[in-house]
C-alpha cells in the first residue's frame, strides 16, 4: 500500500467530553453540548470554540446550517465566516493560502529549467553547530557548464560590485547599473517569473509591473551603518555582508567563488532537505574573510530566478513572516523581513531580528536581542518567538547566552523554554512510537489478507468483509490470544453494570502479565519514567486507568477504557470500538457490517491504520478508527503513553515513517484519572 502523510483530523472516539464531529448537535444525554444555545446555558464542551468555529479541513465546504460560521466564497457577503477563513481558506481581498504557496512553489521548482544541482559534487562533512567539522570544502567539483547558463551568468557578472562592509558605501556606475538590468532581462524572461508574476496578479498580491517592483526592492541601497548607504536586499542575500560577523549570505553561487578564491572556510553542516537531482537546502556554518558565520543557510544547484522569485513572492504575500514552501515533496519555511527607507518598502535584513542574536548586545543595531533589552525597551520584536523558542534547538547543551533552554536537563533547572514540551517532547514521542512499531514481534500485519472496499463516508460502500483471511497463526500469539480470552467479558450497552467474577479477573491479570513482558511495553516504561512522565509502577497504573469501571449511563459501573477502546459499546449508536481483533471476531461472528472506508495510512508489512464506516448489532458507527495487524501491546502503549504524556489532547505519532496523532481523553471517577477514549487521527 501507498503510504499516505494526512492531515485531516480522524474524528472517532468518546465524544461525549469533546465537539468533534457534533458541531450543531442537540443531545441532551451528552454531559456537554456543541450548539449556539450551549453558550447561553453554560454547558458547551471545552472545545467548542475551537473546533467549531474554525475552518480548519472545512474551506470550500457549502453552506452548513448546523455550523455556526463558514468556510466558503460566499460567507463574506453574508457575514458569517469563520475568524481563521482568511489564515486557512485564503478569503478575500489578494491573500493567499499556505497550500496555494506551496503549490505555486513545488511549480516553479518543476520549471526551474536552468537549474544545474545534478551537475554538482558536494562533500558535506561532519554534522554539528561548532567548530570545523569538515576537512574539505563543501564543493568538490563544480564544472564550467554549470556557471554558463544565462541566468547563473549573470548573476555572476553582478556579484563582483559589492563592498562586503556595511560600514562603506556603495557606488554603481554606468556598468554595474547596466549589469543590474541584464540579470533582470535574463530572469524576467523564464518561465519561472512567468510563472510567479501571473500568480501574483491572478490573487491580487501584486498587480503592478512586477520588473519595476523587484527592481526597487532587491537593488535600491539603504543603510545598516550611520547613515551610509552599504547595503540592499540583492547584496546582503545573494552576496553576503560584514557587520560584526557575517550577514547575509545566502546564495550557492557565490560561496562557490569564495570557497574557490580561499575567502571562505565551510565548517559543517547542521540540516539538510534534500531536493534529489535538484540540488538540496543546506543549514551550516562558516568562515568568510575570517568572520565566523555561525549558522547559515542556502539553496544549492537552484538558477538565480528560482531563488528571486520564491524570495520575492513570501516577501509580497507574506511580510515579515513565515512563508510556506514545498520542493521536491519537502514542505519547509522562509523567514521574509521588510525594511522601511525613504518611503519604500524593501528586502530587509536580520538587523530588525533576533535570528542568529539571541544574547547579543551591539548598540550599533536598531534592536537588542539580550536580558537588558526589557528594561530599556528596544527589543527586536521577534525578542520572545526567537530567543524564548526551542525551535531547532532541542537537546542542544546549555547556553548561558540563551535565556531559556532545551535540553533533558532544563525541568530539573526550571529553565525550559516555554515550548520546549511541544517541540522537544514531540520529536521524543515520534521517535518512541517508531521504535514501538519496529519491536513490534507479536505484529501480524504481514499475514492477514484485506479488503477495503469503497471509499467514502456513507452508505455500503463494501460488498464484502474487510477481513478477507485471517489465518489461525495469526491469533496465536501470547498476546493476541490473551486478548481475545478478554474480550468476550462485556456487555456492550453502557447501561448494564458490568459485574467480574474470579475467571474474568484472572483473565485481566493473565493478559496484564503477557503484555508487560514484551520489548514494546518495556520501551514505553522506559520512556515515562527517563521522561519523568510516570515513574510508580506502570502495570498496576495500567490495571486501574483501563480496567476500573466506571459510569456512562445514570451511574450504572458499565464501561471502562479497556471495554471502550478494545472492545466496543452502544450508547445511543456505537461508541468506541478501536481494536481489529475484536473487529474481525464480530464480522466473522455476522454482528458487524463493513461498510468502507475514507483514509488509509498504510505501515508496510505490519499492517495499517484505517478511518472506516461500520454497522454493528445493527447500530451504526459512521466514522470509526483503528490499526490493523498491531499487537495488543503496541496499541496500548501508545494510547497509554500517549494518555499520560498528552491527556485530553493530541499527541504526536510516528510509525513506518508517517506522522499522525492520537487523541486522548481522560474521565475522572471517584477521585481516579481513568481512560475515556483513546484513538488514532490519521
Amino acid at each position: 500500500m501507498k503510504v499516505v502523510a494526512l492531515l485531516f483530523l480522524l474524528a472517532v472516539g468518546a465524544y461525549s467530553q469533546s465537539c468533534v464531529g457534533r458541531c450543531g448537535e442537540n443531545n441532551a444525554a451528552e454531559p456537554c453540548q456543541c450548539n449556539s444555545v450551549c453558550s447561553n446555558f453554560g454547558d458547551c464542551c471545552s472545545d467548542y470554540d475551537t473546533v467549531c468555529f474554525t475552518c480548519q479541513d472545512r474551506c470550500g465546504e457549502a453552506y452548513s446550517p448546523s455550523k455556526p460560521c463558514q468556510c466558503n466564497s460566499e460567507c463574506s457577503n453574508f457575514g458569517n465566516c469563520c475568524v481563521d477563513y482568511s489564515e486557512i481558506c485564503g478569503g478575500t481581498g489578494g491573500t493567499v493560502t499556505d497550500d496555494d504557496l506551496r503549490t505555486l512553489t513545488e511549480t516553479l521548482f518543476g520549471a526551474d529549467i536552468n537549474n544545474v544541482g545534478s551537475q554538482l559534487t558536494l562533500d558535506h562533512g561532519g554534522q554539528g553547530t561548532s567548530g570545523d567539522l569538515a576537512p574539505g570544502p563543501y564543493f568538490v567539483d563544480v564544472p564550467a557548464s554549470a556557471l554558463t547558463g544565462p541566468t547563473i551568468s549573470a548573476i555572476i557578472t553582478l556579484q563582483d560590485n559589492y563592498i562586503p562592509d556595511v560600514g562603506v558605501a556603495e557606488v554603481e556606475d554606468a556598468a554595474e547599473v547596466a549589469e543590474i538590468e541584464a540579470f533582470l532581462d535574463a530572469v524576467m524572461a523564464t518561465e519561472v517569473m512567468t510563472i510567479s508574476e501571473a500568480f501574483l496578479v491572478d490573487n491580487g498580491v501584486y498587480t503592478a509591473n512586477l520588473r519595476d517592483k523587484i527592481r526597487e526592492m532587491w537593488f535600491d541601497m539603504y543603510s545598516r551603518s550611520s547613515g551610509i548607504l552599504g547595503s540592499s536586499g540583492f547584496e546582503h542575500t545573494f552576496v553576503g555582508e560584514l557587520k560584526s560577523g557575517v550577514s547575509g549570505f545566502h546564495n550557492w553561487v557565490y560561496f562557490y567563488q569564495e570557497e574557490q578564491n580561499g575567502n571562505l572556510n565551510y565548517e559543517g553542516w547542521s540540516a539538510l532537505v534534500d531536493l534529489g537531482s535538484q540540488g538540496e537546502v543546506i543549514e551550516y556554518h562558516f568562515t568568510w574573510l575570517n568572520n565566523a558565520k555561525p549558522i547559515g543557510g542556502m539553496f544549492t544547484g537552484t538558477s538565480p530566478e528560482l531563488e528571486l522569485a520564491v524570495y520575492t513572492v513570501c516577501f509580497l504575500a507574506r511580510p515579515d513572516s513565515l512563508c510556506p514552501v514545498q520542493m521536491n515533496g519537502v514542505q519547509f519555511q522562509i523567514q521574509t523581513w521588510t525594511l522601511a527607507y525613504n518611503g519604500k518598502t524593501l528586502v530587509g535584513v536580520y538587523s530588525q531580528s533576533c535570528v542568529g542574536r539571541c544574547g547579543e548586545n551591539n548598540s550599533a543595531e536598531p534592536c537588542q536581542c539580550n536580558a537588558l533589552c526589557t528594561d530599556y525597551g528596544d527589543c527586536c520584536s521577534d525578542y520572545n518567538p526567537v530567543c524564548f523558542s526551542c525551535q531547532d534547538r532541542c537537546g542542544e547543551a546549555y547556553l548561558h547566552s540563551k535565556p531559556c533552554q532545551c535540553n533533558n536537563e532544563c525541568n530539573s533547572h526550571g529553565n525550559c523554554c516555554s515550548d520546549y514540551n511541544d517541540l522537544c517532547d514531540d520529536a521524543k514521542l515520534r521517535e518512541l512510537t517508531e521504535a514501538l512499531l519496529a519491536a513490534d514481534v507479536n505484529n501480524v500485519g504481514s499475514q492477514l489478507t484485506i479488503d477495503h472496499g469503497g471509499q467514502g463516508s456513507s452508505g455500503d460502500l463494501a460488498p464484502g468483509p474487510y477481513f478477507v483471511d485471517v489465518p489461525a497463526s495469526a491469533l496465536s500469539g501470547p498476546t493476541i490470544s490473551a486478548l481475545i480470552a478478554l474480550q468476550n467479558n462485556y456487555v456492550p450497552e453502557v447501561s448494564v453494570a458490568e459485574v467480574e467474577d474470579a475467571s474474568e479477573v484472572a483473565e485481566i491479570e493473565a493478559f496484564l502479565d503477557a503484555i508487560m513482558a514484551t520489548e514494546v511495553m518495556q520501551l514505553a516504561e522506559s520512556f515515562l519514567v527517563d521522561n519523568s512522565v510516570f515513574t510508580g509502577n506502570l502495570r498496576d497504573r495500567i490495571r486501574e486507568m483501563w480496567f476500573d469501571f466506571y459510569s456512562r449511563s445514570g451511574g450504572t459501573l458499565g464501561s471502562s477504557g479497556f471495554e471502550h477502546v478494545l472492545v466496543g459499546e452502544l450508547k445511543g449508536g456505537v461508541s468506541g470500538f478501536h481494536n481489529w481483533v475484536y473487529f474481525y471476531h464480530e464480522e466473522k461472528n455476522g454482528n458487524l457490517n463493513y461498510e468502507g472506508y475514507n483514509k488509509v495510512v498504510d505501515l508496510g508489512d505490519k499492517g495499517e491504520i484505517v478511518e472506516d464506516h461500520f454497522t454493528w448489532l445493527n447500530n451504526a458507527k459512521p466514522i470509526g478508527g483503528m490499526f490493523t495487524g498491531t499487537s495488543p501491546e503496541l496499541d496500548l502503549a501508545v494510547y497509554t503513553v500517549c494518555f499520560l504524556a498528552r491527556p485530553d489532547s493530541l499527541c504526536p505519532v510516528q510509525m513506518n515513517g508517517v506522522q499522525f496523532q492520537v487523541q486522548t481523553w481522560t474521565l475522572d471517577y471517584n477521585g481516579k484519572v481513568l481512560v475515556g477514549s483513546a484513538y488514532p487521527k490519521i
